[in-house]
């Protein structure tokens, strides 16, 4: 049987945009390249706005899940609302005592792993679907659009995932720095993604920046 693509919830508004370039990614449709690289590259240092709904997401939920996982090799982290990284620039974050959310990286393998595990996991841990829309918010002026948008201070939680509100839409949040750009990762549910895209996009076109395709963030996908 054929395996039906899975589709980010803002696929129908971004295929408007005429991307030029489109490629399945984690089983998803994905836009690598709104613009010429050379260009979308110097909108990601200024400001850019991306969507990234095609990483693999599970939570895990239940009392000895977070021991489970240790037993497994990963490092859960005790504080609510931490972060640990995974293999291949993967993402675990503990949301509750009893509860923590896996995100596969580009190249990631351990979603669909647990997937599997879980299955012979001790009574009373379970796997919960994890549909949200994700979002990277990058760039020098990344900041502004929070600043407008967001009323916490990402002082006070620096390397933790804060859920707040953005543009009056409740949402999860991570300042992101690495080598490559600087930000903030969002997701939020995929009922409000579109809405919000919009929001977002119109402030960031205010700053002179713009939308940017998974290629820009990921070269090796070019």
């Amino acid at each position: 049987m054929k395996t039906i693509p899975r589709k980010s919830p803002l696929h129908d508004m971004l295929k408007e945009k005429d991307p030029i370039l489109w490629k399945e990614v984690h089983g998803m449709p994905v836009v690598l390249r709104f613009a010429e690289l050379k260009v979308e590259s110097l909108v990601k240092r200024h400001l850019a706005l991306a969507d990234v709904s095609c990483f693999p997401r599970l939570g895990l939920r239940g009392i000895g899940s977070s021991s489970w996982l240790t037993t497994l090799g990963f490092n859960v982290p005790k504080t609510i609302y931490s972060v640990a990284p995974i293999e291949n620039q993967g993402t675990l974050v503990k949301i509750d005592k009893n509860e923590v959310i896996i995100e596969d990286g580009l190249h990631g393998t351990v979603v669909s792993r647990i997937s599997q595990e879980i299955l012979a996991a001790p009574k009373g841990i379970f796997s919960v679907v994890r549909q949200e829309a994700s979002f990277f918010l990058i760039g020098n002026k990344s900041c502004k659009v929070i600043s407008e948008t967001c009323g916490h201070d990402f002082k006070e939680s620096e390397d933790q995932v804060v859920m707040t509100r953005v543009a009056g839409v409740s949402c999860c949040l991570l300042p992101i720095q690495s080598s490559e750009f600087q930000g903030y990762r969002i997701w939020v549910d995929p009922s409000y993604s579109v809405y919000l895209w919009k929001i977002l996009l119109e402030i960031v076109h205010e700053y002179e920046g713009d939308m940017i395709g998974l290629a820009s963030l990921y070269p090796s996908l070019s």
